[in-house]
């Protein structure tokens, strides 16, 4: 055992009356240590040294953090914060026998030292005797509990004695235990540390089992075996190893490791060990078989002589103890050789066992052990009752088992299905079984390939029902989407399919609370949760979802064909009419979802009675159609229905002006959401001024944000015209007032090209920065006009913005149309490329 003591001993030069009672203290704790039977390693710290370490673990502090017991002389009140800290971390790894001392017999002191513990710390005030030679207390402590007796009192160091013997019987307790509840790089630390610590007296044979499973569900055989050796050259424990359930777990981790001559040495261990206990051991006679049948498998079944010898084996151990491992193997083997369930007496009577053993312990649905409900699973395969079989199926994915598990019981189903003679034509509830095959298959990959797009899943219906599915990415670049294609059911024979596109997909997330388990919104408000065959299927699935919205850059669908035939429906709002979304320049814009794909798209309607209009309209929607990019709303495509044109584009949900103006509030504090919005504007300006497009009426109204994704979308080009090789630039008057540039406003001789979007640009800017329309502070439409017009003057620049964001507005508000920054630059811009790079 290892007891750590703290002291002030940093103290003791400049204070003599501190030094003497520290002497005594560590008296009193080598009188406790040293009356123990067993041996205890005693380590001294000072406060001082737990004030200058930092928080990385070195030796003094694992040392400290994992020492059976701590105890502490907590009289000196100023230098408790870091002792404090360091005591939460022992306590949030279960270490939990910490004894203070106080130098203290003020019980009101006493008890405000005690309030912020927990039972964890005991807490002991203690005096000089009267003699003068040793410190005595009068208090009995129970946890955090004080009880006075005040007409005994005892010496510190039978108080410690007790405590310390306490506390020795308790950390065996504690190892014994520590292995079966925790998991993952927790356990593989603990595990690792136990290893230094084998000549604790605490490490008894139960401790080594504990440690062995643990091992071994880690399917770290290496450490098993190591584990194994390590003991032997401990004079006082090797007789541990002769244990038979350590003699099965060294022999497992020899087969599993496969090492040349480990399979063999395997194979003596377990003969030595059925020579020496005449009582044999029905698991060490399984795993002796279990590597026969291993040899079998790994022959590509051509060893007829390990077949044999493994059916040997697996039913003398069914005879000597029925048990569900050596009958379900048993049973499979006997299948294997030739035989058939309805022809042999032996697999019939081992079916009827097994299924009244599993019936023993309960219904199926209530059974926490993974064996017992991967028995009845396989029993019913075997047997093809495929109906209990797909039930249990889902049992065993409910109880999420190590992956090691699901591989044991793959290989039994696959050997079923190989060699089992067919019974005829396939059946729907055989091909519900095959799906469940692939899934617990895929369970066990340990790698999965970098081309994998299509994962079976299981879907968590609203009903609260498990569905096994198929999801498919499909990243082609005209043909970005994911199928999902719900099976077939013991209730239907009929699969369900969608199909989302990739302007569909909303989110995807992952859940922290089961490592298979995420989530996928797509449209408005549908959203799927997915249970992956595995954490690496489903981050592999995630990272290709993410990478289509993060890459989208766009996808023009032709919908001509389907939506001529009205095969889309109008979402209604709460007075049953149709959804406004918005006005477009020539017409309201209405919430809709394609019929056939259940994806939400956005209608304009225009008039057409309004042939004033008819050419900008042709124009806008031929400009529309060609335009393609992550940045732009897509154009899906136009007809005409009871004098109306409409127009079928991509849904997206809020306008920025909507967002600021009731959601977000002014963003003058928050430079990185700026950028990061102004950035994709950016990149959408860049697109069309490449494409010779000037869009004349940039801000936010006109900008749409995908909350679910943060993707923000230019929208409206009614007022857009492309620009032709020979005439760059326009001279008609179009767009917002308190967004246009000078030139626009003045309608110069020389027109207006792209630069007037840049400057447009700057104006949103400013609004995303104070949530308000751009020269709102002027009071009227009139003065804005004046100052834009005649002196060129932009909008106030809010002081809240950082200095990189006030140089880039100036690049924007450049009066000189010529001089001024276009998309391009603006993009290398500090206040766009160092932001949004952090």
């Amino acid at each position: 055992m290892e007891i750590v003591c703290i002291t002030d001993v940093d103290d003791v030069v400049q204070n003599y009356h501190n030094l003497f009672y520290h002497r005594k203290v560590m008296e009193e704790v080598k009188q406790a240590t040293n009356r123990m039977v067993n041996p205890v390693k005693l380590f001294t710290f000072s406060f001082k040294l737990l004030e200058e370490l930092d928080l990385e673990e070195n030796d003094e502090l694992k040392t400290f953090y994992y020492a059976d017991v701590v105890v502490v002389d907590w009289s000196k009140i100023i230098k408790l914060s870091s002792l404090s800290y360091y005591l939460g971390c022992r306590q949030n790894i279960g270490m939990n026998k910490n004894i203070i001392l106080c130098r203290n017999l003020d019980d009101e002191v006493t008890l405000r030292l005690k309030l912020p513990y927990d039972d964890s710390i005991t807490f002991i005030s203690y005096k000089l005797a009267d003699c003068g030679t040793c410190l005595i207390t009068n208090h009995q402590y129970i946890g955090n509990d004080c009880t006075s007796d005040t007409g005994s009192t005892k010496s510190v160091a039978v108080t410690l004695e007790k405590l310390f013997k306490d506390a020795e019987f308790q950390s065996k307790f504690h190892i014994n235990e520590k292995f079966l509840t925790e998991s993952g790089e927790v356990l593989c630390k603990n595990l690792l540390f136990m290893r230094k610590r084998l000549k604790d007296p605490c490490v008894t044979v139960d401790v080594l089992h504990n440690m062995m499973e643990a091992f071994r569900d880690i399917q770290n055989h290496d450490a098993m075996i190591q584990l194994v050796e390590d003991v032997q050259t401990i004079s006082d424990k090797k007789h541990f190893t002769q244990t038979p359930l350590l003699q099965y777990f060294y022999s497992f981790a020899l087969h599993r490791s496969n090492k040349p001559g480990y399979r063999q040495k395997a194979l003596l261990v377990i003969e030595n060990a059925l020579e020496k206990n005449k009582s044999f051991l029905p698991e060490l006679i399984c795993l002796y078989a279990r590597i026969y049948k291993d040899k079998f498998v790994e022959s590509i079944f051509k060893d007829r002589t390990a077949l044999q010898d493994a059916i040997y084996w697996y039913r003398k151990a069914f005879k000597i103890q029925p048990n569900l491992h050596a009958g379900i193997n048993l049973a499979t083997l006997l299948l294997v050789s030739g035989n058939e369930f309805s022809k042999s007496e032996e697999l019939q009577h081992i079916d009827i066992f097994l299924s009244n053993f599993i019936g023993k312990k309960g219904n199926l649905t209530s059974i926490n052990d993974y064996w017992t409900v991967a028995t009845y699973f396989e029993i019913n395969v075997l047997t093809e009752n495929y109906s209990k079989a797909m039930k249990a199926a889902e049992c065993m994915f409910k109880l999420k088992p190590l992956i090691w598990y699901y591989k044991s019981t793959i290989e039994n189903i696959k050997l079923i299905c190989k060699f089992r003679k067919k019974s005829g034509e396939i059946i729907a509830l055989e091909k519900y079984l095959k799906y469940w095959i692939e899934y617990f298959a895929d369970a066990t990959k340990q790698e999965i390939d970098s081309d994998i797009c299509n994962f079976p899943v299981i879907v968590l219906e609203s009903s609260k029902a498990y569905l096994p599915s198929y999801v498919k990415v499909n990243l082609e670049i005209d043909k970005k989407s994911i199928s999902l294609d719900k099976q077939y059911t013991k209730h239907s024979t009929e699969t369900q399919n969608w199909l989302f596109l990739g302007n569909a997909i909303r989110s995807v997330s992952i859940c922290k609370i089961d490592e298979r388990c995420l989530f996928l919104c797509v449209n408005t408000n549908d959203s799927f949760q997915m249970y992956f065959s595995s954490s690496l299927c489903r981050q592999r699935f995630y990272d290709l979802v993410k990478n289509m919205i993060d890459n989208d850059e766009g996808i023009v669908t032709n919908l001509n064909e389907e939506l001529h035939n009205k095969q889309f429906i109008y979402e209604l709002d709460d007075y049953h009419t149709k959804k406004i979304l918005g006005r477009g320049t020539y017409g309201r814009v209405y919430a809709a979802f394609d019929y056939n794909t259940k994806v939400q798209i956005a209608v304009k309607e225009i008039p057409e009675t309004n042939f004033v209009y008819a050419g900008s309209v042709h124009e806008e929607v031929q400009l529309h159609s060609q335009l393609c990019h992550r940045n732009i709303v897509r154009y899906l495509g136009s007809i005409s229905v009871d004098g109306y044109l409409k127009i079928f584009m991509e849904q997206v949900p809020e306008s920025l002006s909507s967002l600021l103006q009731l959601k977000w509030g002014p963003l003058k504090n928050n430079d990185r959401v700026i950028s990061f919005y102004t950035k994709q504007i950016l990149e959408g300006l860049k697109y069309l001024h490449d494409q010779k497009i000037i869009h004349r009426d940039i801000k936010g109204d006109n900008i749409l944000i995908n909350t679910f994704t943060g993707v923000a979308k230019i929208s409206d080009f009614g007022v857009s015209k492309r620009l032709s090789e020979l005439c760059p630039t326009t001279r008609s008057l179009v767009g917002t007032l308190e967004y246009m540039a000078p030139e626009v406003l003045n309608n110069e001789s020389n027109g207006y090209g792209t630069p007037a979007d840049i400057w447009s640009l700057g104006c949103t800017v400013v609004e995303m920065a104070t949530g308000k329309v751009p020269y709102i502070e002027l009071g009227s439409r009139a003065a804005a006009i004046y100052n834009i017009g005649k002196y060129k003057r932009h909008p106030n620049i809010p002081v809240e913005l950082n200095y990189q964001a006030y140089r880039f507005l100036l690049r924007c508000f450049t009066s000189d149309q010529n001089q001024r920054a276009t998309a391009t630059d603006l993009l290398k811009d500090l206040f766009i490329s160092s932001t949004t790079h952090k």
